[in-house]
This record gives C-alpha cells, sequence and structure tokens, in this order.
C-alpha cells in the first residue's frame, strides 16, 4: 500500500474487490475481518466502536491504515 493510497484502493488494484459505499469511513459497509501480526491497526473510522477499535480484528480499509508486518485479511 503506497502512502497516498488506502488499503480498498491497492486490494482492488490487486484483484480483490470489496464491496464499499462511501470510501470516507462513515458506512462501514467495506468492513474486513483482520489478523495483524507484528504491528498496529490504526482505525481511522467513524463507524467501529471503541470496543471493536480495541478487540483488533477487522479494519475500514477505505481510511484505515497498517503500520507493521504481517497483516491478514479475511477476503
Amino acid at each position: 500500500v503506497g502512502a497516498h493510497q488506502s488499503l480498498l484502493d491497492a486490494l482492488e488494484e490487486s484483484g480483490h474487490p470489496v464491496d464499499y459505499m462511501c470510501r470516507v469511513g462513515h458506512c462501514g459497509r467495506c468492513c474486513v475481518g483482520a489478523h495483524p501480526g507484528r504491528g498496529q491497526l490504526i482505525h481511522n473510522d467513524q463507524t467501529l466502536t471503541e470496543d471493536e477499535h480495541a478487540a483488533n480484528d477487522c479494519i475500514i480499509p477505505c481510511v484505515s491504515r497498517y503500520r507493521g508486518e504481517d497483516l491478514t485479511l479475511d477476503l
């Protein structure tokens, strides 16, 4: 994922389309399961609750980021 590219854009470009609606982190439609390895999910959405952010098991790829290695997504 490029510095100025969303995870959603990178997924689409690599042939893994994700259902989305707003592309700004409001609707939650693009939410995908995430399994961070050695790193941290950076939640920039306004959809998930604080508890969902803390669980670190899903990501809103249109606005959120990952800092680290070994991120596995449920696509």
